[in-house]
């Protein structure tokens, strides 16, 4: 599965998908303060979760610790 993580608004994304329904997977949006305390400084970022949904790798820039990572993708998943 894939999960997309956005700062754009639910209503900006909406419109977004709506010429591109090829992108059929989760969008949580509005999120602009869960990427600033990930420091997250490059977009895009993917984080690899195992079955367990235990972040494994991450490819992009991230300043954050990984542990802050691990306790926030917890919450949202």
């Amino acid at each position: 599965n894939f999960i997309a993580i956005t700062f754009e608004s639910r209503k900006k994304v909406e419109k977004f998908l709506e010429k591109r329904p090829f992108f059929d997977f989760i969008h949580i949006t509005d999120s602009q303060r869960p990427i600033n305390e990930l420091e997250i400084k490059s977009f895009p970022i993917t984080f690899l979760l195992n079955e367990n949904g235990e972040i494994i790798n991450v490819y992009g820039f991230l300043s954050s610790q990984t542990e802050s990572l691990k306790q926030l993708m917890r919450l949202m998943l």
